[in-house]
């Protein structure tokens, strides 16, 4: 015993010890909590929506069956009723249980091309997940419906995410959809999101 632990000191010594493999770290993604968006949870999807007072607004293509309501803070709710719904524009305002309202925001109504912007959704069953960008082009008006074009990664689940300018904090629009095997995506303008809520 004394031989063999003696062999092992002077191994350790020299640095002949047995190479180990090395381990793994896993860091978690860090979660971007913003109360005014909340997850949005059927029982085959996810989407993304933004607290307008104590409803939810999203994409129409987000509204499915039994869904169900994941706030910042970790509350639960459930959507109850379609308030509006606007298939051409793909827009939806949901009345919501357990709502606290959400904080109040700045509307930017033509962004400048180039201008700095973030996004917080739910992609691909992840939560809470920050993306930033820019603005390729705002506010397309050839043909209907209007859009916005982001130079902003985003994916499945991102739907209904709001997209606000860095800085000032101004909701630009809501991600509509994402261009496959590229960079950019889609977004409901804000022009387009006011008419749907305040214009009837």
């Amino acid at each position: 015993m004394k031989t063999i632990a003696t062999t092992l000191l002077v191994m350790f010594l020299v640095g002949c010890a047995v190479e180990v493999p090395p381990v793994a770290i896993i860091v978690p993604e860090p979660k971007h909590y913003d109360t005014r968006v909340v997850v949005l949870k059927a029982d085959t999807a996810t989407g993304t929506g933004l607290l307008f007072g104590d409803k939810v607004l999203t994409c129409n293509h987000c509204v499915m069956d039994k869904m169900k309501v994941i706030y910042a803070d970790g509350r639960k709710g459930k959507v109850v009723k379609v308030l509006k719904r606007d298939a051409v524009n793909d827009l939806a305002l949901l009345e919501v249980t357990n709502s606290k309202g959400g904080m109040p925001f700045d509307i930017g109504l033509d962004p400048a091309p180039g201008t700095p912007v973030y996004s917080i959704g739910h992609p691909l069953g992840r939560q809470y997940v920050y993306t930033d960008g820019e603005v390729a082009i705002a506010n397309i008006t050839r043909g209907s419906p209007k859009r916005t074009i982001l130079k902003m990664s985003v994916n499945f689940g991102c739907s209904g995410s709001p997209v606000f300018t860095k800085g000032d904090n101004e909701l630009i629009g809501i991600v509509q959809s994402m261009f496959p095997a590229s960079d950019y995506c889609v977004v409901v303008p804000a022009p387009v999101i006011v008419t749907f809520l305040f214009v009837k």
